[in-house]
């Protein structure tokens, strides 16, 4: 049986720009490598969740096809890692909603003594410090193991 790993983040305010998102993260120390690739939901996806994987080096062409994602309200997916860990998830945002959502599937950090429970407070204190640092006021942080 399969585990699911997520944490929800409501925020005050999505920033003016939502692409800005991409860029605190990547000053905190997140970045879109998804083992040498980066992994992303393409335009009209329309939540099929049928993920993309594009060279590293496609960077600019994936933020002009998520700047495209939001001016049609879809639902913006890519995934994330902390610096060289290879360790991450999905990041999953929609503008309207002002609400974060992260899927911890990759390389996923579990409790010590746990081959189930998920370790949360790796994945918080990050994630809560990269959102404080970037201006960002969260409303309510709810993270969850799902079988």
């Amino acid at each position: 049986m399969s585990l699911l790993a997520s944490t929800d983040i409501e925020l005050k305010e999505i920033p003016s720009c939502p692409l800005d998102l991409l860029d605190i993260f990547a000053k905190a120390g997140w970045n879109l490598n998804d083992g040498e690739t980066i992994c992303y939901l393409p335009l009209g996806d329309k939540d099929d969740f049928s993920w993309k994987f594009v060279p590293l080096t496609s960077v600019a062409i994936v933020k002009r096809e998520l700047a495209k994602k939001i001016v049609t309200s879809e639902l913006i997916g890519i995934c994330i890692t902390w610096k060289d860990s290879q360790v991450g998830g999905q990041l999953l945002y929609n503008v309207q909603i002002k609400k974060l959502s992260f899927v911890w599937n990759i390389n996923r950090r579990r409790k010590s003594g746990s081959d189930r429970e998920t370790d949360f407070s790796w994945y918080e204190e990050k994630i809560i410090k990269t959102l404080n640092e970037g201006g960002l006021q969260l409303l309510s942080v709810n993270s969850k193991d799902i079988d």
